[in-house]
């Protein structure tokens, strides 16, 4: 069951919103440059807890087209809630081409001529994202949505085949959690069968912060649980010598595979004990 609730670090007035907080308000990915469907062949999700980043919301939204129980997202970007919110509402309100067209040109929907498609997704947003959104524009602030440099339109339709599952299994609306990676332990409860990471560890300049993170997550994760990390490089963040020895006697590395045709792999951590 989802019941929708924001918490996190960071507290947020609307009335006093500042918008040179760094990367709090940084851009986020309007569609996922990640191979997301070959990922989740990696690692069935049906019926399984999943606690994943927000990012571009294509992670929340297959995790939960492809039957998890429960997914729960966190993001240090706030841009990142506000595009997942709208994603949500589209797959509700448009049909698959009207979404993929929508998603493409996402950093035209916001101006004065907002098309009657765009409206109606909004509706169905929570009352603080479309609040978030007129103040977006009254600061002339969508250039925080913006698509990748390079895949987009590939991604939209591989994402876009499990379209059905996505109408059928998609909330309204995600769980929302306001947190860097390293602190996220501090606003969640209980037991996760899966931790999304993506490719965060790849912006740690120390491999300490990156053993800390594993640690704080580590009781936040069910026995055989696996925690999944994308990269876009070598996976040296688990070759720092303390990280690697505290893994080895916790966990095993399921899978490590760079995907054909594409730049990015997977790592599955999968907990022991």
């Amino acid at each position: 069951m989802f019941v929708y609730m924001v918490k996190g670090e960071f507290n947020f007035d609307i009335n006093d919103a500042c918008f040179n907080d760094g990367y709090i308000y940084n851009n986020a990915y309007s569609i996922s440059n990640e191979p997301l469907n070959n990922i989740l062949r990696l690692l069935p999700v049906s019926n399984k807890r999943v606690l994943t980043v927000a990012a571009s919301g294509d992670q929340p939204i297959l995790y939960a087209a492809h039957g998890a129980a429960h997914v729960d997202t966190f993001d240090v970007t706030y841009t990142a809630r506000i595009l997942m919110d709208f994603k949500t509402a589209a797959i509700q309100t448009m049909t698959r081409a009207q979404y993929c067209e929508q998603i493409c040109d996402i950093e035209n929907l916001y101006g004065k001529d907002k098309n009657e498609t765009f409206l109606r997704a909004m509706e169905k947003m929570p009352a603080d994202t479309r609040d978030m959104i007129n103040l977006f524009m009254s600061k002339d602030r969508f250039d925080a949505f913006y698509r990748p440099d390079m895949g987009d339109n590939k991604n939209i339709v591989d994402i876009c085949k499990n379209w059905r599952k996505m109408q059928k299994n998609v909330p309204g609306s995600f769980n929302f959690i306001w947190s860097n990676l390293i602190n996220l332990h501090k606003y969640i409860d209980g037991e996760y069968d899966i931790i999304n990471v993506s490719n965060i560890f790849e912006y740690y300049t120390s491999n300490m912060d990156i053993l800390k993170t594993f640690q704080n997550l580590w009781p936040h994760l069910c026995t055989n649980g696996h925690i999944v990390c994308s990269t876009f490089c070598v996976p040296n963040y688990v070759t720092g010598l303390q990280c690697k020895q505290w893994l080895n006697q916790r966990a095993k590395i399921v899978c490590f595979n760079r995907f054909r045709n594409c730049s990015c792999g997977a790592m599955l951590i999968q907990k022991q004990h």
